[in-house]
């Protein structure tokens, strides 16, 4: 039986070059190594360390050798590649999986191109994230208040990770201590629903390296629901804060865990 798949497993492995060549440390919000790259685009113990798995077990996928790979743990690799959906479908394929037309986590993460026009167009700080927290779209505005999220590196373009280890953000929000067990919680609840992605435990892992408040807050395992609220920032140059009322949209265009979040100025009439 291993002898049928032979060809099929060799194709995927050749695939799976060419899109690992095709791939900078940039591309994937890794720093660039300290030493020469002999060939151009990402290492093996890259792409393995993006996935999840082991610098061995991917080799061997490589290599074409009939591994009994799952859905999963595929869906894992095409994400760390950057497949495009026929690609992830065309890996699917090869490794037996014909049903996996689509690629869910990837396919629920994108969002369409007329969303950056629509952000663009608002003068209220605007931002779509996914059940990861990574921001994926936002307008001027919300670069003004969190971050320059087109300037910072893919793996810190999380809401997340710049509440906890980003200094000069939380500097500039004057209930940073009031809102951050909520954040911790609600980023619980994410996790727990998403157990199944080893994206999750990675980042929570370089995050509390990087934020003691964080490490602390999520040994105790509380969890929240998603909520509104208020957030107080101090302009750059003022005195007193500015209350934001949190405005949240859920599932843009149907796609599931992909929201919308618009920061209005508090009503003072």
């Amino acid at each position: 039986m291993a002898d049928s798949r032979a060809p099929q497993l060799q194709a995927l492995g050749r695939m799976l070059r060419s899109c690992r060549s095709r791939l900078s440390p940039a591309d994937v919000g890794l720093p660039p190594g300290h030493n020469r790259r002999r060939t151009p685009g990402l290492r093996r113990e890259e792409v393995a360390e993006l996935a999840g798995v082991s610098v061995t077990w991917y080799t061997w996928l490589e290599q074409g050798r009939d591994i009994r790979a799952t859905a999963s743990i595929l869906d894992c690799v095409g994400r760390a590649l950057r497949m495009s959906a026929d690609e992830y479908a065309h890996m699917m394929d090869l490794a037996g999986f014909p049903a996996r037309t689509n690629r869910p986590a990837e396919t629920e993460r994108s969002v369409p191109a007329r969303w950056r026009l629509i952000l663009a167009g608002m003068s209220h700080p605007a931002l779509i994230v996914d059940e990861r927290a990574d921001v994926l779209v936002w307008n001027a505005a919300a670069c003004a208040l969190f971050a320059d999220f087109g300037a910072l590196p893919e793996a810190e373009r999380n809401m997340i990770w710049q509440w906890f280890a980003n200094p000069d953000l939380r500097e500039r929000i004057a209930n940073w201590e009031e809102r951050s067990p909520y954040a911790v919680a609600l980023f619980r609840s994410l996790f727990d629903r998403n157990a199944g992605d080893p994206w999750f435990p990675r980042f929570v892992e370089k995050l509390a390296a990087a934020s003691p408040y964080f490490r602390e807050r999520w040994s105790r395992h509380e969890v929240r629901r998603k909520s509104g609220g208020e957030l107080e920032f101090v302009p750059s140059g003022a005195e007193a804060a500015q209350r934001l009322e949190t405005t949240s949209f859920r599932n843009v265009d149907g796609r599931e865990g992909v929201h919308l979040f618009v920061f209005t100025p508090e009503d003072t009439d």
